[in-house]
């Protein structure tokens, strides 16, 4: 199984939705990841195998700051190391455009998100309360400084409704 990162194209959308549709409860309209590709900011990655899209990983930049916005591979493809590529490959692509600091927010729920994000240096800095409109789950914000080897993001006043503390 040959998998492969990309730019995403149009004719992803397709298998993107997919696997949006499949992967989250409130999933992104196809608006959403068309604005994406046609911003300066968004950068949109695809997995392939063969030419089927199997995962993908959208990160937001801006100056030396970035945010993942969404991250998901197919069901029938989890497990297998697609979403540690994608996230790899996010994270150098940041780092190769000067980003120092990346950022996402996850659901307290999805402890196997938060171990992959850990796993990259990813730590809890604070959480944002009823972040998911559809039940009302709060988000863990996790952060990771490209400078300095798993240190979390500096947690500013006023960001958060509280501090979540070192581990997650």
């Amino acid at each position: 199984m040959e998998v492969r990162i990309e730019r995403a194209e149009r004719r992803d959308l397709a298998g993107i939705m997919r696997i949006e549709r499949a992967s989250f409860s409130m999933p992104w309209s196809r608006w959403a990841f068309l604005r994406d590709l046609l911003s300066r900011h968004a950068h949109l990655f695809v997995a392939k195998i063969g030419d089927e899209v199997v995962g993908y990983v959208d990160i937001w930049i801006t100056e030396e700051e970035g945010h993942i916005t969404n991250l998901a591979v197919s069901p029938r493809h989890r497990r297998k190391g697609i979403g540690s590529m994608l996230l790899k490959h996010a994270l150098d692509y940041a780092r190769s455009k000067g980003v120092k600091k990346v950022w996402l927010e996850v659901r307290r729920s999805n402890l196997a998100a938060q171990r992959l994000y850990a796993k990259f240096g990813f730590k809890a800095i604070g959480v944002r309360r009823g972040y998911y409109t559809d039940t009302g789950e709060d988000a863990l914000l996790m952060g990771v400084d490209l400078d300095e080897d798993r240190n979390p993001l500096p947690v500013q006043g006023g960001l958060f409704d509280e501090e979540a503390g070192g581990g997650g």
